[in-house]
């Protein structure tokens, strides 16, 4: 590889991992904030578990399942559609999981919706930090961006002038 194709790359994980956790950090100030938002009566008016992913060109599946609901609740008046149920994405493995969680939102279903005060389109179902194994996934997979990137990005810079004797 060349000094400035490494260079390159390197500087580029180092972005990614620092616009990664602070984009993460950020998510995560707002769903500790939710906890604290006013609520509002709602009605879901769908809910269905959709397969999103497939399976890599290596035979690896990657298929997950989400909940897509969409909720109507209205604020001074106003009337909205919501379609969040937690400040993340809300993805299960396996198709039993998502189920039962999407089963807690029947059609029709009077549910309570935490809403952004200075955003009222800004709205979830489950507010607060709900704990996630893909959140945690998504901290490390930067942390390790970082940590590749700065080997990279010192080798590249400083590999030719480093010695094993002194």
């Amino acid at each position: 590889m060349k000094r400035t194709h490494a260079i390159g790359l390197g500087v580029l994980l180092i972005g990614g991992g620092i616009g990664g956790l602070v984009y993460l950090s950020s998510a995560q100030k707002k769903a500790r904030e939710s906890r604290s938002w006013p609520t509002v009566k709602g009605r879901i008016t769908q809910c269905d578990v959709v397969r999103k992913g497939g399976t890599t060109g290596r035979g690896v599946s990657n298929v997950r399942h989400e909940i897509e609901l969409t909720y109507s609740y209205a604020v001074d008046g106003k009337k909205y559609r919501g379609h969040r149920i937690q400040v993340f994405r809300v993805s299960h493995k396996l198709k039993d999981d998502a189920q039962r969680h999407a089963d807690r939102y029947p059609v029709g279903k009077e549910v309570t919706v935490y809403y952004n005060p200075g955003d009222p389109e800004d709205a979830v179902l489950e507010p607060g930090l709900v704990p996630s194994g893909s959140v945690q996934g998504a901290r490390w997979a930067c942390i390790a961006g970082l940590a590749v990137g700065g080997i990279i990005l010192l080798f590249a810079l400083f590999g030719g002038r480093w010695s094993r004797n002194p």
